[in-house]
């Protein structure tokens, strides 16, 4: 099976555009991540959901002593200003430049030896010139294998 078989085709960031907006399109897309793309369209960087909480709203301490915590915790949250604030970001600020890319053309499992490989869900789709196709994640190729 060839990966454009189970490609989504998405949005991408460019930049000047907000960790809000970038959310926003990963949830209407449901993946997790979503490639920064140059006025071209060539890839530059990509967004991750969760690298950005990663970066910006979880303290160091509490992952390191998450298996400690219990269930009754309410006095950890964040504050609707703060929330407000994160939002306003820059996506720009979070771009990862590790960019995990395969050509439409390419085999399934060589994806999901790659997905393995990086310790990711997703990788993306792109043309001879690195320019964006979509991308596959472990669900689209699981959909597509399912409507077989």
């Amino acid at each position: 099976m060839k990966l454009m078989e189970c490609m989504t085709k998405t949005r991408a960031a460019t930049l000047g555009m907000k960790v809000r907006e970038a959310m926003q399109v990963c949830v209407d897309y449901d993946c997790p991540g979503i490639p920064f793309v140059d006025e071209s369209g060539k890839l530059i960087g990509r967004f991750s959901i969760r690298h950005t909480f990663y970066q910006h709203c979880i303290p160091a301490d509490l992952i390191k002593h998450a298996h400690l915590l219990g269930n009754g915790i309410d006095n950890i949250e964040m504050e609707d200003h703060y929330t407000d604030d994160f939002m306003k970001l820059p996506a720009s600020d979070f771009m990862l430049d590790q960019i995990i890319h395969l050509r439409p053309d390419s085999q399934i499992v060589k994806a999901l030896a790659l997905m393995e490989q990086f310790n990711t869900s997703y990788l993306f789709v792109v043309d001879d010139k690195e320019h964006y196709l979509g991308l596959v994640t472990h669900q689209s190729i699981a959909r597509h294998l399912l409507e077989e």
